[in-house]
C-alpha cells in the first residue's frame, strides 16, 4: 500500500484532466425507484471516408435488423423490489459527439426478415427500448436497452450521446418492513452487473417472514370446494345443505359465514418473489331477506378466479396466465357457531335505482390457447427462471391449430395475438388464418412477452371451424411456439 499511494499522486500531477467517465452510476435511490445516468464510451470507431462508420460502444452491442443501420446498444441491469412493477422513462439526453458519415447496413439471407424493421424505428425514436424482467441468481432485476447514438441527415452523421439519464419507477409494492431488511452478501457477479446492488441488498434472497402475512380460517367448521374457471359463483342454502355442509335447519346469522382463497395461479417460479401464505378472505355477497339468518331459500354471491386468468405482463399489455399444476382453483367455506372474532368481509350493496352509463349489446370475445408442455430456460444467468412451450419449429416445419368460434361477427374488428420466440439464429415465421397469408415475422428473443399481433383479420373468420398454421420457412433456424389468442 506504501508504495501505491505516491504513485497515484503524481499520476494526478502529471495528468490534471479530469478522466473520462464510462459506463452507469446510481444518482439517487429511495423505495420509490432509482435513478441513474449512462455516460457512452467510445471502444472503438472506423470511419474511414470511403465506407460505413463502424462504432463500438464500452461494454455495449449492435442492434441488427435487416436492411436497416447496425445501431449502437447497451444493456442496464438496475435491480427492483420483489412484487413491484418497474417503469422506465428517460428523463435527459444531453448530445455529444458527432462523427460525419452512415452506420452500415445489416444485411441477412433471408429477405422475409424486412418485417422487423419497425423495431428498428421504435429504437430510435425512444433512446431505450421496453424493459425485460429477469431474475440474477434470486436477486429480480430490469434489464433495459438503451440506444446513445442518433442518426442525423443533411449531413449524413451519428451524433453519440454525452450523458443519458433515466429514471425507474417501481410502481405499487409492499415494501418490507423496518424489521425484516436484513441486508444479504451479493456474489461478485451481480455486483459487478447490477448498476444498484447496494440498494439491491435489502430484496436479495427473500425470507419466509418477508413475503406476505399468513392468513388462515378461523371457525370451527371448514369446508373445500372447487371451481374450474373464471366467474361469479351462487350458491343455495339448499345446495349446501346438500352437499353436506353442516347449517342448522332453521339457519345461522349471517354474520356467522366467510369464504377464503389464495388467487389461483401459479406460485412465482422465482424463488426471489414475495410468495403468499396461507388463505386470504373473499368478499361476499349474502341474500337472505334482510333478516340476518342465512336460513331456507337465501343464497350467497362470490367471484371465483379459475387456475389462471388474465394479468398485464410488463409491458402493461394484458395475457392469459395458465397455471401448469392444476386445472382447478380452491376456495374454502368458513361456518362459525358462535359470533366470529373479526367481522366478515362484504360486497358493497349497489340501490336498484342505478342506471348504466353505457348500454353495451355486444362485446369481445376470446379464444385462447397455451400448450404447456416442456419447460426451456431462456435466461442468460444461472436461476434465471423458466418458461413453458408448446412446440419446437426446428428448420423448415409446421403447426397448424383448428378452432371453432361462437358466431363471430365479421363487421367488427378481429385480431390474433401469437407468441413466439427464436431460439437460435434467424427464423422466419409464416401466419396464415383459413389458408390465406396474413403476416410474416422474425420473431424476437424471450424478452418479448406480449407477443405479435395482426390486426384486421375479421374477413377470413369462419362462422364454425378455424385453422391457424405457423409455418417456419428458414432452414438451420430455431424457434418456440408459446400461446396464440384470437379476439373478435
Amino acid at each position: 500500500m506504501k508504495t501505491i499511494i505516491p504513485v497515484a499522486v503524481v499520476g494526478m500531477l502529471l495528468y490534471p484532466a479530469p478522466p473520462v467517465i464510462s459506463g452507469m452510476k446510481v444518482t439517487s435511490a429511495d423505495e420509490s425507484g432509482v435513478t441513474v445516468e449512462y455516460h457512452p464510451e467510445i471502444l472503438s470507431l472506423d470511419a474511414s471516408s470511403d465506407g460505413p462508420i463502424r462504432l463500438q460502444i464500452r461494454d455495449g452491442d449492435i442492434l441488427r435488423v435487416p436492411d436497416m443501420p447496425e445501431l449502437p446498444s447497451y444493456m442496464a441491469t438496475v435491480a427492483i423490489p420483489p412484487g413491484s412493477n418497474p417503469r422506465v422513462t428517460v428523463q435527459e439526453r444531453v448530445a455529444g459527439k458527432i462523427i460525419q458519415g452512415s452506420l452500415p447496413l445489416f444485411k441477412a439471407e433471408n429477405p422475409g426478415l424486412f418485417h422487423r424493421a419497425e423495431y428498428f424505428q421504435r429504437a430510435q425514436e425512444e433512446t431505450v427500448g421496453p424493459l425485460q424482467i429477469r431474475s440474477l441468481a434470486g436477486l429480480r432485476v430490469a434489464r433495459i436497452p438503451i440506444y446513445p447514438a442518433m442518426i442525423l441527415n443533411n449531413p449524413a452523421s451519428i451524433e453519440l450521446a454525452d450523458r443519458i439519464t433515466i429514471r425507474v419507477d417501481f410502481g405499487d409494492y409492499l415494501p418490507p418492513t423496518a424489521g425484516r431488511r436484513l441486508p444479504v452478501k451479493l456474489n461478485r457477479i451481480q455486483k459487478r452487473i447490477v448498476i444498484n446492488h447496494k440498494q439491491a441488498r435489502l430484496w436479495g434472497r427473500q425470507r419466509t417472514s418477508s413475503f406476505i402475512d399468513n392468513h388462515w380460517p378461523e371457525g370451527e367448521y371448514l369446508y373445500r370446494f372447487e371451481i374450474g374457471k373464471e366467474a361469479v359463483y351462487r350458491l343455495t342454502f339448499e345446495q349446501l345443505r346438500e352437499k353436506g355442509v353442516e347449517i342448522p335447519d332453521d339457519g345461522l346469522p349471517s354474520s356467522h359465514i366467510k369464504l377464503f382463497g389464495n388467487g389461483g395461479g401459479d406460485l412465482p417460479l422465482d424463488p426471489g418473489e414475495a410468495a403468499p401464505i396461507g388463505l386470504k378472505e373473499c368478499a361476499i355477497h349474502i341474500e337472505d331477506g334482510g333478516d340476518d339468518l342465512f336460513g331456507p331459500g337465501d343464497w350467497l354471491l362470490f367471484y371465483g378466479r379459475g387456475p389462471g386468468g388474465y394479468v398485464q405482463d410488463p409491458l402493461q399489455d394484458w395475457r392469459y396466465s395458465m397455471n401448469h399444476y392444476s386445472t382447478k382453483n380452491y376456495y374454502w367455506l368458513n361456518i362459525f357457531r358462535s359470533t366470529p372474532a373479526h367481522s366478515a368481509l362484504r360486497m358493497e350493496r349497489l340501490g336498484e335505482d342505478i342506471q348504466p352509463d353505457t348500454v353495451v349489446n355486444n362485446g369481445i370475445s376470446r379464444y385462447y390457447v397455451e400448450p404447456e408442455r416442456f419447460i426451456y430456460n431462456y435466461g442468460s444467468f444461472s436461476a434465471s427462471g423458466l418458461e413453458w412451450y408448446g412446440y419446437t419449429f426446428d428448420g423448415i416445419s409446421r403447426l397448424s391449430y383448428p378452432f371453432n368460434l361462437s358466431s363471430p361477427d365479421t363487421t367488427l374488428p378481429a385480431n390474433i395475438r401469437l407468441r413466439i420466440v427464436k431460439s437460435l439464429h434467424n427464423p422466419y415465421i409464416e401466419v396464415r388464418l383459413n389458408g390465406e397469408l396474413i403476416d410474416g415475422f422474425l420473431p424476437g428473443s424471450a424478452g418479448y412477452p406480449s407477443g405479435n399481433l395482426i390486426t384486421n383479420i375479421q374477413s377470413l373468420l369462419n362462422r364454425n371451424v378455424n385453422s391457424l398454421t405457423m409455418e417456419q420457412t428458414t432452414d438451420n433456424a430455431e424457434a418456440l411456439f408459446d400461446w396464440f389468442e384470437v379476439s373478435y
